[in-house]
C-alpha cells in the first residue's frame, strides 16, 4: 500500500498558515473517503479512481481527434 503523503498530498504551493491548515484538512478528508471506499469494496485501491478517470479522458480525446480529422479539410500527410 502506498503511503498517505504520496497519494493525497501532492506538492502544492501553499503560503499562508490558514491555507496550509485547509490543505491538510482537505487532504485528510480525501484520504478518509478513499479508505472508506476501499474498505467497502467500492474501489480496489487508491489508484483505481485516477486510472478510470484517466482512461476515459484519453479515450474521449482520441475519439474526438479521429472525428475532427475525418471532418478536417486539411490535405492528408504523405510520406515522401
Amino acid at each position: 500500500m502506498a503511503d498517505f503523503q504520496s497519494i493525497v498530498l501532492p506538492k502544492r504551493q501553499v503560503r499562508t498558515t490558514e491555507c496550509i491548515k485547509n490543505h491538510i484538512f482537505c487532504s485528510f478528508i480525501g484520504f478518509i473517503k478513499l479508505e472508506c471506499a476501499r474498505i467497502s469494496d467500492i474501489i480496489s485501491n487508491w489508484y483505481q479512481l485516477k486510472k478510470d478517470l484517466f482512461i476515459g479522458v484519453v479515450r474521449d480525446f482520441i475519439i474526438k481527434g479521429i472525428e475532427a480529422e475525418e471532418k478536417s479539410k486539411l490535405i492528408p500527410v504523405v510520406n515522401a
